[in-house]
């Protein structure tokens, strides 16, 4: 069951101004307005047309009709109209997405993306982006690619695109054992935690502070023209050293945890590959000894 996080009415307009945003162009261009994605729609709902036939009393009633859907689409953006099934399929088509998405059912590309990053607790980016370093591909999905429709691929090509798969593969398998390591070790959640510690919410908002005292400062530097002018320079050179001492104090906590993010991160290799250094050792006793 899956849990929206708004209405559909509410986020369909946020997820289509999104999706038009960054919609990459062929020309190279990003972004969509609402004529340029009426007229897609339109070619794609007509593209058995044979547009170099087209009349002037047809091309006419073809742009009457792009701009009447440009005006719905605009309509759609601002949530002034929710749209109807059909045209929830056709957008949905268009840009690759399942309806799911538009309409706040899913964050992903796919429901099954979901209930993957719903068990594991990431984004669906970040589920994406492990599928990746980890997909292997199989000599039938190359053979597949590779072999015109019908025909049956000769045995050379077999062999050949089996050491193809497995130079292909020697990557995803060396990132799923180490992420399966990685993940599994204990030290794992440590360094995470430290790394989240790394750039923190507080000392952001401290140096966020600080510009803004060092920006008042300097405005009272320039503004002058107080009673005491002797007063004013030691009131103002005891706010710069107060912000200079503030400044140290959050560099010395960042590096602190650079520093204990950089330990964990020794210890987790170290816990990651222990059990394949006594490995080692092993067998180089067992020679020793069976060494005659």
């Amino acid at each position: 069951m899956y849990d929206r996080k708004n209405n559909p009415e509410t986020i369909f307009p946020i997820r289509l101004k999104k999706l038009m945003a960054e919609y990459a162009k062929e020309d190279g261009d990003v972004g969509l307005t609402c004529i340029e994605l009426a007229r897609l729609l339109y070619e794609k709902q007509n593209a058995c047309e044979d547009q170099s036939t087209v009349n002037e009393r047809y091309a006419l009633a073809r742009d009457n009709a792009q701009k009447a859907l440009a005006q719905k689409i605009g309509r759609f953006r601002n949530g002034k109209y929710f749209p109807q099934w059909k045209d929830l399929v056709e957008i949905a088509e268009f840009f690759g997405k399942p309806i799911g998405y538009l309409i706040g059912e899913t964050d992903c590309n796919s429901y099954e993306l979901q209930d993957v990053a719903d068990i594991v607790g990431l984004e669906g980016e970040t589920v994406a982006a492990l599928k990746r370093m980890t997909r292997r591909v199989s000599v039938e999905w190359l053979l597949e690619k590779t072999t015109p429709e019908n025909e049956k691929p000769p045995k050379q090509s077999v062999s050949i695109a089996q050491d193809m798969v497995d130079k292909a593969n020697a990557e995803p398998d060396a990132c799923r054992a180490v992420l399966n390591r990685m993940i599994t070790a204990k030290t794992f959640r440590d360094l995470l935690i430290s790394l989240s510690n790394v750039g923190e919410c507080e000392y952001e908002l401290l140096m966020t502070r600080i510009d803004a005292e060092v920006t008042k400062l300097r405005q009272e530097v320039d503004a002058g023209g107080t009673d005491n002018p002797v007063m004013q320079q030691m009131a103002i050179g005891s706010a710069v050293r107060d912000v200079a001492m503030r400044l140290r104090e959050a560099e010395s906590a960042l590096k602190a945890s650079r520093y204990e993010a950089y330990e964990f991160y020794v210890r987790l290799v170290d816990e990651m590959f222990s059990d394949m250094a006594d490995v080692d050792a092993a067998a180089k006793a067992k020679l020793i000894v069976t060494k005659p």
